[in-house]
């Protein structure tokens, strides 16, 4: 519910932004050029979080796992 919030947020800002600056909000959906070291950059912090995720949450679950053990 939260990113739904953000996601919308963010588009009413953009149109926002867009009709002070004389633009239809029609462009916003215009697909630019996209810079390739963005792109790059933007799939290494992705993986990099994904596997801090997945290592954060395998290691819980072997202490929770260990706990039961016990």
């Amino acid at each position: 519910m939260l990113a739904h919030f953000i996601n919308n947020g963010t588009a009413v800002i953009a149109a926002y932004y867009f009709q002070l600056k004389g633009k239809s909000p029609d462009e916003f959906d215009q697909v630019q050029g996209s810079s390739w070291p963005l792109i790059l950059i933007s799939i290494v912090a992705t993986g990099l979080l994904l596997r801090r995720f997945y290592m954060y949450t395998s290691s819980n679950i072997n202490h929770k796992n260990h706990g039961e053990n016990e």
